[in-house]
């Protein structure tokens, strides 16, 4: 059932992510009269597309491994490092990608690129989103395990109480009244001393 849901999770959040990258790409063909839409020059997108999946990349990463582990661990200047350099790489990538690929933008699929305010600025925005959605997951599952740590004190301390009530209850009854019909001491008679008690007289 777990694994069901998972599955259904992934391709909920898969058509989620192309919605999200289609009305871009149509928001930014429309942008313009000199940008072309992404149906007629496919190749001015291609870099888009990449600074998107980037983007979506740097997510998961942050989100669901280095915000859990660097910041569990205290590793702050680590953590500083990877923005740094994820945030430098989202700024350069276009160029990266027109260098590599001959790659250009939408509004000139052959010319040069500059550099990406959509990969650097996004890079920096999809870092807070994962570190404060991970800061509030963390948060709830803390609450939720100090008020089930919290109804095991109570029942503990209810417990007790109750022990103790028993404890106090036996205490105040008579040793005859005790569980299990405890019979009372009676010590034998103690003789008189000096005392010395006559045969019997013959009739």
């Amino acid at each position: 059932m777990k694994t069901t849901i998972s599955r259904y999770t992934f391709v909920i959040y898969l058509v989620a992510w192309i919605i999200i990258m289609l009305i871009q790409s149509v928001a930014i063909g429309s942008s313009s009269p000199l940008t072309s839409h992404f149906w007629q020059t496919p190749r001015g997108y291609y870099s888009v597309w990449l600074t998107d999946l980037y983007l979506i990349l740097i997510f998961y990463l942050n989100y669901y491994l280095l915000s859990r582990r660097l910041f569990g661990k205290r590793a702050f200047k680590p953590y500083l490092i990877f923005v740094a350099l994820a945030t430098i790489l989202g700024l350069f990538l276009p160029m990266i990608l027109h260098a590599l690929f001959g790659w250009g933008s939408p509004a000139d699929p052959q010319g040069k690129v500059g550099l990406s305010t959509l990969g650097g600025a996004g890079t920096l925005a999809v870092i807070s989103v994962g570190l404060s959605l991970r800061a509030v997951k963390e948060w709830i599952a803390l609450a939720d395990k100090t008020k089930a740590q919290e109804a095991t004190l109570r029942k503990q301390e209810a417990l007790i109480r109750e022990k103790e009530a028993q404890i106090a209850a036996l205490r105040m009854r008579p040793e005859t009244e005790m569980p299990g019909g405890a019979p009372s001491i009676v010590p034998p008679p103690v003789p008189e001393p000096n005392k010395i008690i006559p045969d019997a007289l013959p009739e």
